[in-house]
């Protein structure tokens, strides 16, 4: 029976294919993504890499203030099927991204003057991902499964390409650094028109920037109303994206890059873990045994597959200058477990309105952690990964002892109106 009589027979067959199929889109684009930095590792040499890596860390790290809350709007109000208004709210996004990304890299010129050019590229690629990302979420919002999917898969799929071609011509054509660069942007813009293209057959966006403005106020107020999602986010990636900021200033490139590898690995299990946990939220919630019973075993099975086959990643992905990296990794995905069980409990914190416990935790960690490595200045990855480890299980025993003070706070309210 072919998909098309299954929904007209039953409708709602048709969401529970959205459910299945976005998620699982998800994944792949996730796995395409991680092939592209695999191969992107053969093409340029490690300096460059490390280089890359930092810039793109720091530029994801500020990508977090080009938001202002409008994101939330957008989504909320396409859950609500509210499309007056979304148009001015993409295009202040879009304003808002633009002026943010100046700043940054006029901070940059001034401070960091050696990654000025590349700094500048990688901005613009990260611009335009961040928009497809909102028309992503427009969709999602809106319940259009196939422009989600087709914006999910389109950038990474178009950059494998991209990077399958320039691997197999690199020894007839040069490709500088900053060529490859270049074309990664052309990718990105592509992809943005493309996306926009996909979200124009279903939801017609009025993009008149003249229009947009008298919009700024509710802006304002959807900021103030969500500052909490942003605070929390803010403290979370900033924990995240610490490590290579310092180990670039303490360490060497080759230091960096090695570390760089072994942390898009660990992030690649985390995201496959992360995105479980998102497309099943209601279920592991409502049912937390069965994150015991179900998730935490496959994290562990993660953990074990990854001791398997590091060598050989690293023997066969990977270039030689990167040897080592599979001991580092062997660490790191250590820290799988706590750092899922922390994304549980982000998770069940917003689902239950508890957002504020989410920034009073990230915010500490965040603290303790800048702390320890203006302190102490570590400088070899090794010693990053520790901290890492260490940062997660933190998080992890805040989240435990928080539950444990609000279900003590229940008993005794249960035992007083007894």
């Amino acid at each position: 029976m072919s998909i098309q009589k299954l929904l007209e027979m039953n409708p709602n067959n048709y969401d529970n294919i959205k459910k299945i199929s976005i998620p699982f889109v998800e994944i792949i684009a996730k796995v395409i993504s991680f092939i592209n930095v695999l191969l992107l590792m053969k093409i340029i040499n490690i300096e460059e890499y490390a280089d890359y890596a930092y810039v793109l860390n720091l530029t994801l790290w500020v990508s977090l203030f080009m938001d202002f809350g409008i994101s939330n709007l957008i989504y909320n109000k396409a859950l609500q099927k509210i499309r007056k208004g979304i148009s001015e709210f993409v295009i202040m996004r879009v304003v808002i991204s633009f002026f943010v990304l100046i700043i940054f890299i006029l901070i940059i010129y001034l401070l960091k003057r050696e990654f000025f050019i590349i700094s500048f590229i990688i901005s613009g690629s990260i611009f335009f991902t961040s928009i497809s990302y909102l028309f992503k979420m427009l969709a999602r919002g809106l319940g259009i499964p196939e422009v989600d999917i087709r914006i999910i898969i389109t950038e990474p799929l178009i950059k494998l390409i991209i990077l399958l071609f320039i691997l197999f011509t690199i020894n007839k054509i040069h490709y500088s650094f900053v060529n490859i660069l270049v074309i990664l942007l052309l990718v990105a813009s592509l992809s943005f028109v493309l996306n926009l293209s996909f979200l124009n057959k279903f939801f017609k966006l009025d993009l008149y920037f003249s229009k947009s403005f008298h919009f700024f106020r509710e802006v304002k107020q959807s900021f103030i109303e969500s500052n909490h999602f942003f605070l929390y986010t803010l403290a979370f990636y900033s924990i995240v994206r610490m490590d290579n900021f310092f180990l670039e200033i303490n360490s060497t490139k080759t230091e960096l890059a090695t570390f760089s590898s072994a942390y898009s690995l660990y992030q690649t299990a985390q995201l496959f873990f992360f995105a479980l946990i998102t497309s099943q939220m209601i279920l592991l919630i409502k049912n937390y045994k069965y994150f015991f019973v179900f998730l935490l075993p496959l994290v562990v099975l993660a953990i074990f597959t990854v001791y398997i086959f590091s060598p050989f990643i690293y023997d066969y992905l990977f270039k030689v200058e990167y040897n080592g990296g599979e001991h580092l990794l062997n660490i790191l995905i250590l820290a799988l477990i706590p750092s899922v069980f922390n994304f549980y409990c982000i998770t069940k914190n917003n689902y239950y309105d508890r957002v504020v416990n989410n920034i009073y935790i990230l915010t500490i960690v965040f603290l303790m952690k800048f702390s320890v490595y203006l302190l102490i200045h570590p400088d070899s990855a090794i010693e990053y990964i520790y901290v890492i480890i260490i940062t997660e299980s933190v998080i992890s025993v805040s989240f435990i002892v928080q539950s444990l003070i609000r279900l003590n706070k229940i008993t005794v309210y249960e035992n007083t109106s007894d």
